[in-house]
């Protein structure tokens, strides 16, 4: 009984946090729909926000289904994660332990905690004007989880999709379940950070050999295209 209660409390306080982490967020999204808005009337923005708000709780729960990832962390408005604002989720796990790597707290598997995809795309669409890049961490290492998210950005947002992976291409689409998520996204940096062919003057990435890749047009293709972005 005291186990059942202890694990109701803990629940509850859950609960708690959530609702004060929408709320913060509702805000926030609030104040910065209003900067946009400001040559519309009062109640053409009052039923944008009421529109917005009805689209997102439903999609919220639609979204809210078996698949979790381990996350390390969700970085809002990173700028270094490819063009633009982004919104970053930094998973957990990754088996290339690239010698120099600048995030080796990342590699192990069971690190961060379990995000429900629901939760992670109320993150996502709480900021409107923000793409997003999976990054970690592996997120090829989670492939199945991660094709349920990206395919939960694609419909529920117009937001772009950038990942990294220590493994290549061409790698990638030998494997059924890592293809599946290569399928949705827009952009691919691939390869291993290699600390001999470090060169701080690259775009998005580490190293010479990794690649910036647009992954539809390649995969249309059957070749790599690079990105031209």
């Amino acid at each position: 009984v005291e186990q059942r209660q202890a694990g109701r409390v803990e629940r509850q306080g859950d609960t708690r946090n959530r609702i004060r982490y929408a709320t913060k967020r509702a805000w926030r999204q609030l104040a910065r729909l209003s900067m946009h808005c400001k040559q519309t009337s009062k109640w053409h923005l009052i039923g944008r926000i009421a529109f917005e708000y009805g689209t997102y709780k439903h999609n919220t729960i639609m979204a809210d289904n078996k698949y979790t990832l381990r996350v390390l962390s969700i970085i809002e408005d990173t700028t270094v994660d490819g063009p633009g604002f982004r919104t970053c989720i930094y998973c957990a796990g990754c088996t290339h332990a690239c010698e120099g790597c600048h995030n080796p707290q990342s590699w192990n598997r069971g690190g961060g905690e379990e995000m429900n995809i629901g939760h992670i795309m109320q993150v996502i669409k709480a900021d409107p004007f923000a793409n997003v890049t999976f990054s970690g961490g592996d997120p090829m290492l989670q492939a199945e989880a991660f094709t349920a998210l990206a395919k939960e950005i694609k419909r529920q947002t117009k937001k772009d999709i950038w990942c990294y992976t220590g493994f290549t291409f061409e790698a990638l689409l030998k494997d059924k379940s890592r293809r599946a998520l290569l399928e949705q996204l827009d952009v691919l940096v691939d390869g291993p950070f290699v600390r001999s062919l470090r060169d701080v003057g690259l775009r998005f990435r580490g190293s010479s050999n990794q690649r910036l890749i647009d992954v539809q047009t390649s995969l249309a293709r059957g070749k790599v295209a690079l990105w031209q972005g």
